[in-house]
């Protein structure tokens, strides 16, 4: 409660004395409340560097010239200062008129079978930690391998499985359709993804090449993905299961100009199994391709999307 009635009589005191500091004194008199072990006294000083806030005073504290001088020495040389006050600038695109044209698209892509060829800091990785288990491995003892008649396992664990089990061994990672280059089958290229393209028949939009992701008009009133799953069933039948990865499309391309124009919007599509009837719908040909491989059939525009919503 003391200290208390000393810190209100020292603020009082501090108000008194820095209202009745005359105008065009010099420099304003500095005051402030210093505490020690047993009283609260008070100081006053002269401070050529301008007024400032005692920490027991409610009046505010005049300006700093030195402090105005220096903030504005900082603004003149910090050029990141003059950037950020500076507004940014919208370049609003030409308005043109929407298509009059709408398509639905498919990349259908198949995902890797097998797991892709270890790079050779991986292999070396591996080495190294077969050599610490087999440096750290200890022999187990023989009450380990005791069986319920009495009798020791060890030999049969050491002997192991027989190299002529037909369960033993790994799948081959290169086919015969790899072999054969079969782009027609789906049993290629088995650590990559692969994607379908179609030489479709009958009309041929400007700027595209015989090569494209199989594609359909949108009916009116129906979704882009419902359009983009009915068009994907006339290319490879009812009885292929596709998984559609979002309701939005990945992107599009534009195709013609004027009122001919139309705009394609391509969604990802995943294989998940089935029988594919590539006679189901009006195509000519088609091929189970890698990303590299798409931009070697598709058209530059085309393939310059693949790039970005294709996976290699």
């Amino acid at each position: 409660a003391a200290a208390a009635r000393a810190v209100q009589r020292a603020t009082s005191a501090a108000a008194l004395l820095i209202s009745r500091t005359p105008v065009g004194s010099g420099s304003p008199l500095f005051v402030s409340c210093v505490r020690t072990t047993s009283q609260w006294m008070l100081r006053g000083s002269t401070l050529g560097g301008g007024a400032q806030r005692s920490p027991l005073s409610s009046a505010a504290p005049l300006a700093s010239p030195a402090k105005t001088t220096k903030t504005a020495k900082t603004a003149k040389t910090n050029p990141g200062q003059k950037a950020r006050s500076k507004k940014p600038e919208y370049h609003i695109p030409a308005w043109t008129a929407p298509p009059t044209r709408i398509i639905a698209a498919a990349v259908i892509e198949r995902l890797p079978v097998i797991t892709p060829n270890p790079e050779p800091w991986e292999i070396a990785m591996w080495e190294l930690q077969d050599r610490k288990e087999n440096a750290l491995a200890k022999e187990l003892p023989n009450d380990w391998f005791q069986d319920d008649s009495g009798g020791l396992r060890k030999a049969e664990e050491a002997e192991g499985v027989k190299e002529d089990d037909p369960m033993l061994g790994f799948a081959p990672r290169v086919t015969e359709a790899d072999a054969a280059n079969d782009v027609k089958s789906l049993d290629r290229k088995l650590d990559k993804r692969l994607y379908l393209v179609v030489k479709r028949s009958g009309e041929k939009l400007t700027g595209e090449s015989d090569w494209s992701f199989p594609q359909g008009d949108r009916k009116e009133g129906e979704s882009m993905r419902d359009a983009a799953a009915r068009n994907l069933e006339t290319f490879v039948g009812p009885d292929a299961q596709m998984y559609f990865v979002g309701n939005c499309p990945m992107g599009y391309v534009d195709r013609g100009e004027g009122d001919a124009r139309a705009r394609i919007f391509f969604y990802k599509c995943e294989y998940i199994s089935g029988e594919i009837n590539y006679k189901a719908g009006s195509l000519n040909d088609y091929m189970w391709v890698t990303n590299d491989e798409l931009l070697q059939h598709l058209d530059p525009e085309l393939g310059e999307l693949s790039r970005n919503i294709c996976d290699p």
